[in-house]
C-alpha cells in the first residue's frame, strides 16, 4: 500500500472477513465484486487493486478466467482502470509488480501470457486517467 501511497492515492480496504459460522468450519475472505482488494482513489481517478503476494499466476487466472472475471468486466465498464499488483520480497525490500487490466484481457482465446510480456516491476503510474479515453488503463 505505501507504493501506492507515494503516487499519490488515498486507500480503503474493500476485501471482508467473514467469520466462521456454525455451518463454515474457517473464516475466508471475500472480495469486493469478487474481484477487489481495495479502492486508492487521487484527484480525477478512482483505480481498483487486487493485491497478491508470488501467486501471480492463480491470481491472473481468477480474474480473467474464474471467479473475478464477471467483477473485473463491470469494473472495466466503468471506464475507471484496475490493476493485479504482486509483491516480491528482495534484499532492498518489497518490490512490486504490476498490471493495468484492459479488455483484452478477458476475451477467450487470447494470450494468457499477456500478463508476463506486459506486466512490469514497478512501472511508472499512467499519466492522469481520462474518462473519454479508455486506452490510458492499460
Amino acid at each position: 500500500m505505501s507504493w501506492l501511497r507515494e503516487q499519490g492515492y488515498t486507500i480503503g480496504t474493500v476485501e471482508r472477513y467473514i467469520h466462521p459460522g456454525s455451518f463454515v468450519a474457517h473464516g475466508h475472505r471475500r472480495d469486493l465484486f469478487g474481484c477487489i482488494d481495495l479502492i486508492a482513489i487521487r484527484p480525477g481517478r478512482v483505480l481498483a487493486v487486487q493485491s497478491t503476494g508470488t501467486d501471480w499466476a492463480g491470481h491472473w487466472q481468477k480474474l480473467t478466467v474464474g471467479s473475478g472475471r464477471d467483477g473485473v468486466a463491470r469494473w472495466l465498464e466503468t471506464g475507471q482502470p484496475m490493476i493485479l499488483i504482486g509483491w516480491r520480497k528482495l534484499k532492498a525490500g518489497w518490490r512490486p509488480r504490476v498490471h493495468w487490466f484492459a479488455e483484452e484481457d478477458l476475451v477467450e482465446g487470447s494470450d494468457s501470457r499477456r500478463h508476463r510480456r506486459e506486466s512490469e516491476w514497478v512501472p511508472p503510474i499512467p499519466p492522469a486517467f481520462k474518462i473519454s479515453d479508455s486506452t490510458n488503463c492499460k
